[in-house]
């Protein structure tokens, strides 16, 4: 039987569309995705979800880069 519990999780964030859209299109059958467009917003569903096993985060995002939310 699947269990989704069992699925890793990957928090995709980044500020560009077609980037979050074609992460999530390459990871969505072997992973759950979360998606955010900012560090903000990232940071948010890290305090409202599961912790993911990775974070893809894009560095250079206004305003919050990936380096401030990765410090915070």
């Amino acid at each position: 039987m699947f269990d989704p519990k069992l699925i890793p999780t990957v928090l995709v964030v980044d500020d560009i569309d077609i980037n979050r859209l074609s992460l999530e299109e390459i990871l969505k059958d072997e992973y759950q995705i979360l998606t955010a467009e900012n560090g903000k917003k990232a940071l948010e569903a890290l305090q409202t979800t599961t912790l993911p096993k990775i974070i893809l985060l894009d560095v250079l995002m206004p305003e919050m880069s990936g380096r401030r939310c990765s410090k915070s």
